[in-house]
């Protein structure tokens, strides 16, 4: 994603790609967004999903970073993100 940093905080203006390939499938990170959006403790607007390559697997991963109202523990945000 494209975006910048300002006062501490990022601002994301757009996209570099509107896809994320992984395994030969195409994902769209805008649904990826909607369900995190819908997490509770997240808040609203304050997601972003992206694909980063990783060279090991020789496809892309999928990332989800979101902002939280309280800190999410790893086990439950790892719950969270294969349901």
């Amino acid at each position: 994603d494209l975006g910048y940093l300002a006062d501490g905080q990022v601002f994301v203006t757009g996209r570099k790609k509107d896809l994320i390939i992984v395994g030969g499938k195409n994902i769209h990170p805008e649904d990826l967004e909607e369900i995190a959006n819908e997490v509770p403790g997240v808040y609203e607007g304050r997601v972003v999903a992206f694909g980063l390559f990783s060279e090991r697997l020789g496809t892309e991963q999928i990332v989800i970073v979101v902002e939280t109202r309280r800190p999410v523990p790893e086990e439950d945000a790892l719950a969270m993100a294969t349901e």
